[in-house]
């Protein structure tokens, strides 16, 4: 168990320690600004599902930016 604790640990210092704070910031206020406008012109349920699209989205985003760019070179 403590194995896997330290290995967490590693990843998740690794993965704050190389994030663009600067981005993330500017990307999650558009994210929020682009809900908030659309809670005012469609509803809940259209925000619940846009929520999900940016979900899945940095998911993507965060899954692609793991892929060494030789490997995309190539």
């Amino acid at each position: 168990m403590s194995d896997f604790l330290r290995w967490a640990g590693d990843m998740l210092r690794r993965f704050f320690s190389t994030l663009d704070w600067v981005l993330c910031l500017a990307l999650g206020a558009l994210m929020v600004i682009g809900l908030a406008t659309l809670k005012s012109a469609g509803g809940d349920s259209l925000v619940m599902a846009q929520g999900a699209r940016f979900v899945v989205g940095l998911a993507a985003l965060w899954g692609i930016s793991r892929v060494p760019i030789l490997r995309i070179r190539s």
